[in-house]
């Protein structure tokens, strides 16, 4: 290999890397707010829409945070 097509590679890794540093914690952090807004509705009002809303976006932050810890 040589070295421009190493420091192509680098590169590639580096633009993938920062895309996932950005793109995780900043939906973890949307989806906390969220959830704790749609679990306050649910708990206010008492519907159960907001419960499953609630209950459905729970999972994929779950994912999202587990991604971001690991």
């Amino acid at each position: 290999m040589d070295s421009s097509s190493v420091a192509e590679l680098s590169r590639w890794q580096f633009a993938i890397t920062a895309i996932f540093h950005m793109t995780f914690p900043a939906l973890t952090v949307g989806l906390s707010v969220l959830l704790a807004v749609t679990y306050t509705v649910y708990v206010r009002t008492g519907n159960p829409l907001y419960l499953q809303i609630f209950r459905f976006w729970k999972k994929i932050f779950a994912v999202g945070f587990g991604l971001g810890v690991r």
